[in-house]
């Protein structure tokens, strides 16, 4: 099964469990290939070689963890989501899929996050930056340079304002492909204030 297959069952089955849980915005699915899973495949080309682990925190309907397991099996990737019925959803795309790189944590991310040896922390509409980093503090509180890749819309500024009120840390930012009010975040370096 190529990736694009494994992504078109993906899409399909994505649209069929819609009908049952809310597991992306209705007024997205006209646009799913762009908005989702799009979204997501761009992220790809910001993971460098070294990186072995990914942790997704707050999967929701797999975006972008999902995404990126079944575009990059050579890396290992978390799920960590605390819904059950979406947990239920990734587990049948990733055995469906045969994505055999996917572990998915049905848990809040405080419980699972420091627990996880990760090179990457992925999260995508979950929180805002400063809440991010809140909870991924198990993480890097110890002085581990963990790199967190969010895709962040149109107040990405606003939102790397608030969070250095609170923390330092050094970031990149690239143009989304998907929307050029968005922007993609690399953020490393973290240190609370």
């Amino acid at each position: 099964m190529s990736h694009n297959d494994r992504l078109d069952h993906y899409h399909d089955l994505l649209l069929k469990w819609q009908k049952t849980i809310n597991l992306v915005s209705p007024a997205t699915l006209n646009n799913v290939w762009e908005r989702h899973f799009e979204d997501s495949s761009q992220l790809i080309q910001y993971i460098p070689d070294h990186v072995k682990t990914i942790v997704d925190i707050g999967s929701g309907a797999g975006f972008p963890g999902l995404v990126i397991a079944i575009e990059r099996p050579d890396i290992q990737v978390h799920l960590i989501e605390s819904d059950t019925r979406k947990c239920a959803f990734l587990r049948t795309v990733s055995r469906e899929t045969l994505c055999e790189n996917v572990t998915i944590h049905n848990d809040r991310i405080e419980n699972v996050i420091g627990e996880i040896d990760a090179d990457m922390i992925s999260a995508r509409a979950l929180a805002s930056i400063r809440q991010l980093m809140v909870y991924t503090k198990p993480v890097w509180e110890n002085g581990d340079d963990i790199t967190m890749l969010l895709p962040k819309g149109q107040n990405f500024q606003d939102e790397i304002d608030d969070a250095l009120t609170k923390f330092d840390f050094e970031y990149a930012q690239h143009e989304s492909i998907t929307d050029p009010n968005a922007q993609i975040l690399i953020v490393g370096k973290i240190v609370q204030k």
